[in-house]
């Protein structure tokens, strides 16, 4: 080597990208640009995937904007007003004004119960806090108003019926045939000044008088506390189902509560079937009641038990043979707080 002369270096910047694919085997090479295609693939479906949510969820935003806006639009009734121009696209409308009954005293109860013939156009309503307005000593008789739908327009009174006896508090419950032409009421008498009864009424075609049918079923002979609490009617009338929840067993077991179900022939009301009892003390059996068409076909509610209180049940009988039987499994409530079967 020639030491005299002088060193030299050349400097060279190399380009990485070239040189890392230079150093790539064929082999490499494949793969990766395989790994390129798939991601490239992976962007490509999320862009789609993406737009896809975009869409959906304009459509649901214009299909909740047109809902809500443009039946109100369409529909809208002619006026200035804000509520003039809400629609209810569905849902139930005052066909009349409020039914007030007599307010000469506190405590009627105007509306306790209430019941409608299968048109709609005839109703009687419960009052049972009422006194008889010409008999000054039947204080909380009570009694019912029948109403009639007139013109399409209005209920009108047609008939004010009260009870017989002083503290009975008829109306407490009642029940109107489908053709409006026969109704019931309870009265149950809470008081130790007479037997509950239930007394059934019809409409006499020639005079529109109402006539009490027959005989009023009565609590007398009946080991019964408050007879008449609960009513049900088939729907002609003929059959009435009366339940007595305070009433106890044969044996002395306290409010297992009774029902009993007549039928009404050739001017007789006739106890169709045994009386039926709740099992238990505090069962309360005829809480409320309800009969099928054709009076075959009982429910009854209780609201509880000694054990259970206030978890009610709503119980099934089916008249076979001449006496009630039990019809599939009781409909329970799930906790006390429900009161299942109050109605």
């Amino acid at each position: 080597v020639d030491t005299n002369s002088p060193l030299q270096a050349e400097l060279y910047e190399v380009d990485r990208g070239v040189a890392a694919l230079e150093i790539l085997t064929e082999e490499e090479l494949a793969l990766k640009s395989k790994e390129v295609e798939e991601e490239e693939s992976r962007k490509h479906c999320r862009k789609v995937l993406w737009a896809a949510v975009c869409v959906v969820a304009v459509v649901a935003t214009v299909a909740v904007v047109v809902g809500i806006f443009v039946p109100r639009l369409t529909t809208s009734k002619d006026g200035d007003s804000k509520e003039d121009n809400i629609v209810q696209l569905e849902g139930w409308k005052p066909a009349s004004g409020l039914l007030i009954g007599p307010t000469y005293k506190d405590n009627i109860r105007f509306g306790n119960s209430v019941a409608l013939s299968a048109a709609g156009n005839r109703m009687v309503v419960g009052l049972p806090g009422a006194d008889d307005p010409v008999v000054e000593s039947l204080r909380t008789t009570g009694g019912v108003f029948i109403y009639d739908w007139v013109n399409g327009t209005t209920w009108s009174l047609s008939s004010e019926i009260f009870g017989f006896e002083p503290s009975g508090e008829a109306g407490t419950n009642v029940a109107m045939s489908v053709h409006g032409k026969r109704f019931a009421y309870g009265a149950p008498s809470y008081t130790s000044e007479s037997a509950g009864y239930v007394a059934i009424y019809e409409e006499n075609n020639s005079t529109g008088i109402w006539e009490l049918v027959n005989d009023i079923i009565r609590a007398d002979d009946i080991n019964s506390d408050i007879f008449g609490d609960a009513i049900g009617f088939s729907s002609h009338g003929t059959v009435v189902a009366v339940g007595d929840k305070d009433e106890d067993s044969a044996d002395g077991v306290e409010a297992v509560g009774t029902v009993r179900v007549f039928r009404g022939l050739n001017g007789t009301w006739t106890q169709m079937g045994q009386t039926i009892f709740g099992e238990e003390g505090n069962e309360r059996l005829s809480w409320a009641l309800a009969l099928s068409g054709d009076g075959t076909v009982l429910i009854a509610a209780t609201l509880g038990t000694n054990n259970e209180p206030g978890s009610g049940r709503a119980v099934h009988f089916e008249a076979e043979s001449g006496s009630w039987q039990p019809l599939g499994s009781p409909i329970t409530g799930d906790s006390a707080r429900e009161i299942f079967g109050v109605s």
